[in-house]
This record gives structure tokens, C-alpha cells and sequence, in this order.
């Protein structure tokens, strides 16, 4: 249900960002991605509701949640990306 859902509302380049739907989706089914910890639990689940309020219906890019993402912390993300090939 979670891939139905966030690949329904939310589309992604499928070539040069496939694991935006899938990730979401991951997370969506166990609650915890490897990113959560990073941002924490509360930041994380605003970060998802404010990246599918902001993108919905229409294609998002890897440059587009870097943003997102690193528009509510104040933390550098660059090493957490680097260290999971995020580019």
C-alpha cells in the first residue's frame, strides 16, 4: 500500500532518482529509515508531510529533498549524503 500510495501522489525521475518512491515507502512501512535517526523522529515526519504537500502530483528530484531536508535542520547533511552515494 505504502508504494501505491507515495509512488500515486508523489512521481519521481525514475532514471536518475529511483529510490525517492522507494525509500518513502520504506520508511512508510517500518516507521524508520536510515535517515530518521539522522533528522530525528518529529523532524522526520515533518519533512515528509511538508515534501508530499509540496510535491504532490507532480516530479520531484534528489535536489529537491536535499532542500527539503535540510531546510528544517540546521545540521550540515552533506555527510550523510555523501556517505549513502546521494548525489
Amino acid at each position: 500500500m505504502a508504494h501505491q500510495w507515495w509512488y500515486g501522489i508523489l512521481g519521481n525521475d525514475a532514471y536518475a532518482s529511483p529510490w525517492l518512491d522507494e525509500s518513502f515507502a520504506q520508511y512508510a512501512n517500518a516507521r524508520f529509515h536510515g535517515f530518521a535517526p539522522t533528522l530525528g523522529a518529529e523532524t522526520m515526519a515533518r519533512l515528509l508531510k511538508r515534501y508530499a504537500r509540496n510535491h504532490r502530483y507532480g516530479i520531484s528530484t534528489t535536489a529537491d529533498f536535499k532542500k527539503a531536508a535540510q531546510s528544517l535542520t540546521g545540521e550540515d547533511l552533506g555527510p550523510f549524503w555523501e556517505a549513502h552515494r546521494i548525489r
